[in-house]
């Protein structure tokens, strides 16, 4: 018991003993478990076989399917385009951490939202006029959509426990969908990214100039 315990000199003894004692760091080992290294080792043979010469067979162990769709609304007194909300739809193999697997397609829907309206190097006579984090426009918490995560489970033979990634293939989609929203809702479709204001600007109030000053703007039929 507590009352036959006595501590000096860093270590817990018995009372009157001086052979039965431990240290802190045993004690604590013994009350929560004995700690150590872990390690595994395992050997991954993919079924993939592209033949370096003639550029054929099997590229990769699996390729990744999705979709994407969004509303979005413009600012038509600046140009502004903002993502209202996002779905997303894509195979994950085996979703092992649903909650996560969702976590890791919104993560990819943002950096694809990023990247579509605000992202963009500037240079001016071959010199970086934006190198830096406060000058490179990125996207926000606050102008974030709210996304939709829907988890297709087709489990792959090779993927751990049938899972497949989950994280990057999400931010494919984003530019095209977000792209289509704003040719629907402006009647011209542009191809040159990121969709800035004053290019949707341009649009808006010069439909002609803009097919020509952009070079990849075109009126839909």
């Amino acid at each position: 018991s507590q009352e036959d315990l006595e501590i000096s000199d860093g270590r817990v003894a018995v009372k009157g003993t001086s052979n039965r004692s431990l240290s802190f760091g045993e004690v604590l080992s013994r009350a929560f478990g004995y700690g150590g290294s872990i390690s595994v080792t395992g050997i991954s043979r993919s079924e993939a076989s592209l033949d370096r010469e003639t550029g054929q067979g099997k590229g990769s162990t699996y390729y990744f399917t999705g979709a994407g769709g969004c509303e979005a609304e413009i600012d038509l007194e600046t140009g502004a385009v903002r993502v209202l909300r996002y779905v997303a739809a894509h195979n994950v193999g085996k979703a092992i951490n649903p909650t996560l697997c969702a976590a890791q397609i919104e993560g990819g829907v943002a950096s694809g939202v990023s990247m579509t309206l605000f992202e963009e190097m500037r240079w001016d006579n071959g010199q970086l006029l934006n190198p830096n984090l406060v000058d490179y426009r990125l996207l926000s918490i606050c102008e974030a959509p709210p996304v939709q995560a829907i988890l297709i489970e087709v489990p792959h033979r090779e993927g751990p426990f049938g899972a497949i990634g989950a994280g990057e293939p999400a931010i494919v989609p984003t530019s095209a969908a977000i792209g289509n929203a704003v040719a629907r809702a402006l009647n011209v479709r542009l191809f040159s990214l990121p969709l800035t204001p004053d290019k949707v600007l341009t649009v808006l109030l010069h439909p002609d100039e803009a097919k020509q000053g952009l070079g990849s703007a075109r009126t839909l039929a």
